[in-house]
């Protein structure tokens, strides 16, 4: 009886078998993806994201029971965990993140089309897309986004104060009370409401059971909220600082501040939703959110019986050929081909006129950084007349560069510790009848404080000044070199107040005539 039993669960047991290996040999080939996007999640900006998987995962468990689409396997799913699988292998060869995660989705999407159909993906939908807010942002975008979102915020934060007749000053993210300058920084640039909030509100959309617009009325006010309430967050920091002192915007209590605003974005965003819902009322009936969604669902999901199709078959052997070159270590741990080169202890501390003086970097910045060797001195030259601020010179190698170890860009680090780029534009200096091309930007935190910096990527051949070109020719030269070596090379000289910023490039130039003919030995071309 017992073996009759087992014989006629067999052909469901090894299909479902099958799906659960398949499953299984999809995520080991993203591991290193999960990992680093379990780490992303640490940062306040992404701490909501770990709820969105098992919420998307119960959207879609709903959607299947209720509109049980018909199974049929699809090429085109084949198709998408390939294109997926192929933005894991440039992610690793480029050592940048993004393509990873997002071929991760383009996987999933692809598998269940490969698995169940296009009906069933199409039924999905809203699940998928939903994933896509627990994605971090490519850094560019996300300290772009920062920095016109803390100016912003600055401004009506400012318009909020004069509002209640307190006397204020603002430059830039500057909030000049008189008595206590108040700097809003990428911690108070409003991501921290903005990205929680916006997968809410496209959550409470879903949810919504009403009129398309006022669904997409909903899911967009998370974006002038968001701004509105943080700006109102720092009306009240700059009101309190005024009554109260600087204490008021650190510590517990700033902390507090910003959950309490948070939940009152929630709170607001709830109302919308109602207000709407007894608004413009389609048949009489009013708008209200389907809050059985986050029970269980009850009955089939789907309709017919999952087989073992060509395209599932082919998916399969796609994830366990994927994920056995993952777990080998041939992507992320390759032996890759180093040129052999000087050690930056060798750099001199004397170059013509220039003095320097050897600077450290702390255990934390080296555990971040993950590099291999570096740089770092302020040289100074007395032979200026009139006197110049010193130069500071930062140079970062990484023999092979990874995910998570590899060169960082000064267009998204020194956004991220409280400096703003003014200006920013790719120039070519003249050395020795040659062009060489150099990022300069100038960069403030106050209106005292300022800096000129000029740096440029430099390995394997190429001087490159684009952060994604870089990244470009570095999954090139993996692939076609296999090298992943270069260097950062970065300098940087105060501006103080009322100086005459075309002084400092000259001083800058006559430094670069000294620094650049050294530098092949130190980071290699061949």
């Amino acid at each position: 009886m017992a073996n009759a039993l087992y014989c006629q669960n067999l052909p469901t047991l090894r299909p479902r078998l099958f799906l659960t290996l398949s499953l299984v040999a999809l995520i080991s080939c993203f591991s290193p993806t999960l990992w680093s996007l379990f780490s992303a999640w640490g940062a306040d900006e992404y701490s909501h994201a770990p709820l969105i998987v098992p919420l998307a995962a119960l959207i879609g468990w709903h959607l299947l029971t209720e509109k049980k689409p018909q199974l049929a396997a699809s090429w085109w799913g084949v198709l998408g965990v390939f294109v997926g699988l192929l933005l894991l292998v440039v992610s690793s060869l480029s050592a940048f993140e993004p393509p990873s995660n997002y071929g991760m989705l383009l996987a999933i999407v692809g598998f269940s089309l490969a698995f169940f159909g296009k009906a069933t993906t199409r039924t999905l939908a809203p699940a998928f897309v939903y994933l896509l807010f627990a994605i971090p942002l490519p850094k560019l975008i996300y300290t772009t986004l920062s920095s016109e979102m803390q100016l912003i915020s600055s401004t009506l934060g400012v318009y909020g104060l004069r509002l209640f007749g307190f006397p204020v000053f603002q430059e830039g993210n500057i909030i000049d009370l008189g008595i206590y300058k108040l700097q809003v920084v990428e911690a108070c640039s409003g991501l921290r409401y903005l990205f929680p909030l916006m997968s809410f509100s496209f959550l409470i959309a879903f949810l919504f059971k009403d009129a398309a617009w006022k669904r997409g009325f909903i899911f967009l006010s998370a974006i002038p909220l968001s701004i509105f309430m943080n700006s109102l967050r720092i009306t009240i920091i700059g009101i309190t600082v005024n009554l109260w002192g600087i204490e008021m915007a650190e510590g517990l209590l700033h902390l507090f501040e910003g959950w309490v605003i948070f939940t009152l974005c929630l709170v607001l965003l709830f109302i919308e939703t109602t207000i709407l819902g007894s608004l413009f009322q389609q048949n009489g009936k009013r708008g209200n959110l389907n809050l059985h969604y986050f029970g269980l669902p009850q009955g089939a999901a789907g309709a017919g019986t999952f087989r073992i199709t060509p395209q599932s078959l082919s998916v399969f052997i796609l994830c366990l050929f994927f994920s056995v070159v993952s777990l080998s270590g041939v992507l992320h741990n390759r032996k890759e081909s180093i040129p052999a080169r000087q050690s930056f202890l060798s750099f001199p501390l004397r170059i013509n006129d220039w003095t320097g003086e050897q600077k450290v970097l702390s255990k934390n910045e080296l555990a971040t950084l993950q590099l291999t060797d570096y740089w770092f001195a302020e040289y100074h030259n007395k032979a200026n007349n009139p006197p110049q601020s010193p130069i500071n010179l930062y140079m970062a190698y990484y023999a092979n560069q990874r995910v998570n170890a590899s060169i960082h860009s000064p267009s998204n680090c020194l956004p991220g510790s409280g400096w703003k780029i003014e200006e920013k534009s790719i120039v070519p200096v003249a050395l020795n009848s040659q062009s060489f091309p150099v990022t300069r930007m100038i960069i403030r935190r106050n209106e005292n404080e300022a800096l000129l910096v000029y740096y440029w990527f430099q390995g394997r051949g190429r001087i490159l000044n684009e952060q994604y070109g870089a990244k470009w020719y570095l999954f090139l030269d993996s692939l076609l070199k296999n090298r992943s070596d270069g260097a950062l090379v970065r300098l940087t000289t105060a501006l103080p107040p009322d100086t005459d910023v075309g002084v400092s490039d000259q001083h800058m130039t006559s430094f670069l005539y000294g620094i650049v003919p050294l530098l092949d030995a130190y980071i290699p071309s061949k």
